[in-house]
């Protein structure tokens, strides 16, 4: 499948020192796609290409065969940008990919991350190299942020058209 080549290392987003704490907040996590986030040395994130509705339109000719497993539907790169509210502390962190819908997950990050402060939140930027599927259609993936949060998140892939 798809190879994961590089995963930013996470940074801490600064909160305000006038919003009180008050225990720990819900574990929260968003996904984004894009074709390349970048992130500076200060902690911003600079993104190329972002899909904002998680539909990746692909450009393919208009002549070119249906897709499937012969014929694969891909992207050279396609970038993920996980935002995890509300974890603390080091934490287990592994991330799967389904790409067919009869096919099982593969998982493309297992690690251990050091999460920020309850009210901050941590980035986590993946780089899928070759993302090649045989179908269009949603693609899923799950992530898991120590004992105490599962999510799935949802992207779809199609084909654009070029005449």
């Amino acid at each position: 499948m798809t190879a994961v080549t590089k995963a930013i290392a996470p940074r801490k987003r600064a909160t305000s020192s006038k919003v009180p704490v008050t225990g720990l907040s819900p574990i929260r996590v968003n996904m984004l796609v894009a074709d390349e986030f970048r992130q500076e040395a200060n902690g911003k994130v600079f993104v190329l290409g972002l899909f904002p509705d998680g539909v990746v339109s692909v450009n393919v000719p208009h002549d070119i065969a249906p897709i499937g497993p012969d014929n694969p539907l891909g992207i050279e790169r396609l970038s993920l940008m996980l935002v995890v509210r509300g974890a603390v502390g080091l934490l287990n962190l592994s991330v799967a990919v389904r790409v067919e819908p009869d096919q099982p997950a593969q998982n493309i990050v297992k690690d251990k991350v050091q999460f920020s402060h309850p009210d901050g939140s941590t980035s986590i930027i993946l780089v899928l190299e070759k993302f090649l599927t045989s179908s269009e259609g949603e693609k899923w993936v799950t992530v898991k942020v120590g004992d105490q949060h599962t999510s799935t998140h949802v992207f779809e892939m199609k084909r654009a058209v070029k005449k």
